[in-house]
């Protein structure tokens, strides 16, 4: 398409041709054509420069996303590099520690194990020693001599295999066994404990109730022995024959010597009952009577 300058400069230098001044139009045209010409490099220049500038424009924005991309990957391989060098401080650090575990156990089983070897040691050099006296002493106690000496002796070669038992690793894992069979027969023993010591307590509470009737019925039967009623001594007359006094002398002979006896006796030794009742010997302790006061009819 025709630029709307050229198109009016064009009908310029028409009129101007058509008004006899070729020359002039001619030179126009010519100035015109060079005009054109400048602009049209001028034109050329600048479309090369904005390609230039796309094409700039098109590598910052590549190398922007490369510095980008750049920029992600030495973070993710920052990143990486901490994270495994923490993995291998905290590595180092357990290994260290580990080590230091290791070698306070080693201290702690060498002293152990030189620990029994040497209760080991003594054990025979006392062995040793009392044989010695033994036989210095003529054959004195030699029985009692040889007894010390095998009971020595069999403790110094309990510690030598103890001494040596200690460094296998199945060792300790039989204590921790016993340790926890034993934990668990507490457990099984404080359970059954328990359950009879509640047992207990029923059973002495049933007992120490019926108690308080028997302490009743032996308190009442001691006030009626130490001191018999009228009725009783006539009746103790009439079936011994005699006098008043004669029967309040069998009835605290009878006391003394029969009923006395007699309770405490089952107190102490019949069924049990003394073991709930101990705490009551008091209360359940029958003594002769004081004399039996006369009571005439």
């Amino acid at each position: 398409p025709v630029d709307p300058t050229e198109r009016a400069l064009g009908a310029e230098r028409e009129a101007m041709f058509q008004s006899g001044k070729a020359a002039a139009a001619q030179e126009a045209y010519k100035n015109a054509l060079a005009s054109s010409a400048v602009s049209l490099t001028d034109l050329t220049t600048a479309k090369q420069e904005a390609k230039d500038a796309l094409e700039a424009r098109d590598l910052a924005r590549s190398n922007e996303k490369d510095a980008i991309a750049k920029r992600d990957a030495d973070i993710a391989a920052n990143t990486k590099e901490y994270n495994d060098r923490m993995v291998k401080l905290q590595k180092d650090a357990a290994a260290d520690l580990q080590k230091e575990k290791d070698a306070n156990a080693k201290k702690t089983l060498l002293w152990l194990t030189m620990g029994c070897y040497g209760l080991g040691v003594v054990c025979f050099i006392v062995a040793a020693l009392r044989g010695y006296l033994a036989v210095q002493t003529m054959g004195v106690g030699v029985l009692s001599a040889a007894k010390t000496v095998a009971l020595f002796v069999f403790f110094g070669a309990c510690f030598m295999a103890l001494g040596h038992v200690v460094q296998e690793d199945w060792f300790w894992y039989a204590c921790g066994a016993v340790l926890g069979l034993t934990i668990a027969a507490g457990i099984v023993v404080a359970i059954l404990d328990a359950h009879k010591t509640g047992a207990l307590v029923t059973t002495h509470k049933a007992v120490t109730a019926a108690t308080d009737d028997v302490i009743s019925g032996l308190s009442e039967m001691h006030s009626a022995l130490a001191t018999p009623t009228a009725d009783a001594l006539h009746a103790v007359q009439s079936a011994i024959g005699g006098t008043v006094e004669q029967a309040a002398a069998a009835i605290a002979a009878v006391h003394t010597a029969i009923v006395t006896p007699a309770v405490q006796s089952w107190v102490t030794a019949g069924d049990g009952v003394a073991e709930y009742v101990a705490q009551r010997s008091t209360a359940l302790k029958i003594t002769p009577s004081p004399q039996v006061p006369i009571i005439h009819s």
